[in-house]
């Protein structure tokens, strides 16, 4: 949403406010979409405006959250995503980088293996972890991603750090609750967070 408030002294100021879901998908989104309203308020003539309110660009921790980058490679933590459409939206807001997606957790009835084949061509590796990474990880081969089994995330992590290459996005979004192997969400991200400091070196 765009406003314009004229000020008593006859300053014009905008205010540009992004919808929820545009926050909540992190940081990198909210830049593109500012540089987009920006466009707009260009063509509008609006860019004479005295001055521009920018909304915050910090993302929600566990949700689209940006942990940095180690040699060139990304890391984000999303492990509220505990739904296949949470995660396919997050992977769509990545695209088009190279994404190693770290995928387990527990299903909560829904068959994710139906739901794998809209992940192709922006998945190149998926490292599925948990009690149902056998599953989830032959799924993904059905599908012509690479992928591979893991009984935990720690060793999960290590795998997608090892196939990824400068430019490259690992993310942590499940798709799945993590009641198989952590007590709730934040506990999970939290671990992530830890690995990734323990096995990236942040930097």
């Amino acid at each position: 949403m765009i406003r314009t408030h004229i000020t008593e002294n006859g300053e014009r100021s905008i205010h540009i406010q992004f919808s929820p879901d545009i926050v909540q998908r992190g940081s990198a989104l909210i830049k593109e979409t500012w540089v987009t309203a920006l466009a707009v308020c260009d063509m509008l003539g609006l860019m004479r405006a005295g001055r521009f309110i920018m909304p915050e660009l910090s993302a929600l921790e566990h949700r689209a959250e940006y942990l940095g980058a180690y040699n060139g490679t990304h890391f984000y933590n999303d492990s509220k995503s505990t739904i296949f459409e949470a995660t396919y939206a997050m992977v769509t807001s990545l695209a088009p980088q190279k994404i190693h997606l770290l995928l387990g957790g527990l299903s909560k009835g829904v068959d994710r293996t139906a739901l794998i084949s809209q992940l192709k061509g922006t998945v190149v590796s998926a490292a599925c972890f948990g009690k149902e990474a056998e599953l989830l990880a032959s799924s993904c081969q059905a599908q012509g991603i690479r992928a591979s089994s893991h009984k935990t995330l720690e060793s999960a992590l290590k795998e997608s750090i090892k196939k990824a290459e400068p430019h490259d996005v690992i993310l942590l979004s499940p798709a799945g609750s993590s009641y198989d192997l952590y007590s709730n969400y934040i506990e999970r991200g939290k671990h992530f967070k830890e690995l990734v400091k323990k096995f990236a070196t942040i930097g």
